[in-house]
């Protein structure tokens, strides 16, 4: 956290944003060998957006699964069926980075991470800044005894989150079309 302020991180997004913004999570995306594309997808309910400042730690490329970003935030509320028909997916962009580039993102960008075909993870550090809430004490660098803890991302350690990501991962087809039916009648 002393590392971001002292970047000026913490003040850049603040001044993108338009208000102050405290960082709230550190964490570390890995995509690992033989991974596939993830359904597209924002990353906070859109009445609770973020910023994201992901900084790269390896070359990242369309080999080891640059993330794809859909240039753009919509004007409210996009449930993900309208996203797909509205065939904005098609524009979705993958760029070449290098270790230290940074890019900085509204949870409310429609994204995906793309397959690794390498034989190396690629890593990549996650920055969640929010607005200052109430009650909010920051980030609590004694959990887990403070040591680095690997928590799972998008899926549980139980039985249901590992048939969720065995389904993403060996039948994307299968999480996309659940993910489409959901939205029918769901709230972003």
């Amino acid at each position: 956290m002393q590392a971001a302020e002292q970047a000026g991180i913490t003040r850049l997004v603040s001044e993108l944003h338009g208000a102050a913004l405290e960082l709230e999570h550190i964490g570390c995306n890995c995509n690992l060998p033989g991974s596939h594309y993830q359904t597209f997808h924002i990353d906070s309910p859109w009445s609770n957006p973020c910023l994201l400042v992901n900084v790269i730690l390896v070359e990242t490329n369309f080999t080891n699964g640059a993330i794809e970003l859909v240039a753009g935030v919509d004007d409210g509320p996009l449930p993900y069926w309208k996203f797909v028909t509205s065939r904005r997916s098609r524009r979705g962009v993958r760029h070449a980075m290098k270790p230290g580039d940074v890019l900085i993102r509204s949870s409310r960008v429609w994204h995906r991470g793309a397959p690794n075909y390498s034989d190396q993870m690629r890593p990549m550090l996650a920055l969640t800044y929010w607005p200052p809430r109430e009650g909010q004490a920051g980030i609590d660098y004694g959990q887990h005894g403070g040591q680095i803890a690997f928590l799972p991302n998008r899926f549980g350690a139980n039985l249901p989150g590992r048939a969720k990501e065995f389904t993403e991962a060996h039948l994307p087809w299968v999480s996309s079309a659940l993910s489409f039916a959901g939205s029918l009648t769901r709230q972003p």
